[in-house]
């Protein structure tokens, strides 16, 4: 038989790795690679990939289906550890970088309603006395039934919170303090979004133009 390096095509690299596929070593064929590696450091060892090389290894390891056995295995071994980021804080840098990274992925309707559901399911919301006055003031004087965080909490839909609805007439009002005249635009998204899901009249009272 020849000698020498071989250089193997990726068609002959796989080929090869489905001819082993489902295949086990035998016992003398272990015992060999176990002798052949005795008191030899591991050939990995200090080895460092390349950012494409790893992208390959996290996308190989990703579509790969673990079996129920292995689950089970994976979280005995981590039963009763700390979790690696218990304790620890994350610099004001490292969020900004977290948050822009986020930001730039491209989430369908549903999952940032899942998102919104979930942010709203762990805080309480907090709510204005004086626009709830402002609500029950606009609604009598229009002949509407608002409910709101003072008289029966808040209604939420598809992860807001609405400052006031009336469930008979599907209005929904929103009042809208100083702050509001600078994050317009996602006041907007919001109103549309409510307004596509609940089919309703919604109504915007501003603090700045109230007298």
């Amino acid at each position: 038989m020849p000698t020498g390096i071989y250089i193997r095509t990726e068609e002959h690299k796989k080929s090869m790795s489905l001819a082993r596929l489902g295949k086990k070593n035998s016992l003398v064929h272990n015992k060999h690679i176990s002798n052949a590696k005795r008191g030899k450091p591991n050939g990995k060892l200090g080895i460092k990939h390349t950012e494409k090389h790893k992208r390959k290894i996290s996308l190989a390891l990703r579509n790969k289906p673990k079996s129920e056995s292995a689950k089970i295995n994976m979280s005995l071994a981590h039963f009763g550890q700390c979790g690696y980021w218990k304790g620890k804080h994350r610099s004001k840098e490292t969020k900004e970088k977290i948050a822009l990274s986020l930001n730039k992925r491209n989430l369908s309707e549903k999952t940032k309603q899942k998102l919104r559901e979930i942010r709203l399911g762990k805080v309480t919301p907090n709510f204005n006395s004086i626009a709830c006055q402002q609500i029950d003031e606009y609604g009598k004087k229009h002949r509407y039934n608002f409910q709101h965080a003072l008289n029966g909490d808040e209604v939420r839909v598809i992860g807001y919170s609405l400052d006031g609805y009336d469930a008979k007439k599907n209005v929904v009002i929103e009042y809208y303090e100083i702050a509001h005249r600078k994050r317009w635009r996602k006041d907007l998204v919001r109103q549309r979004r409510i307004m596509k899901h609940l089919g309703c009249k919604f109504i915007v009272l501003k603090e700045w133009e109230i007298k």
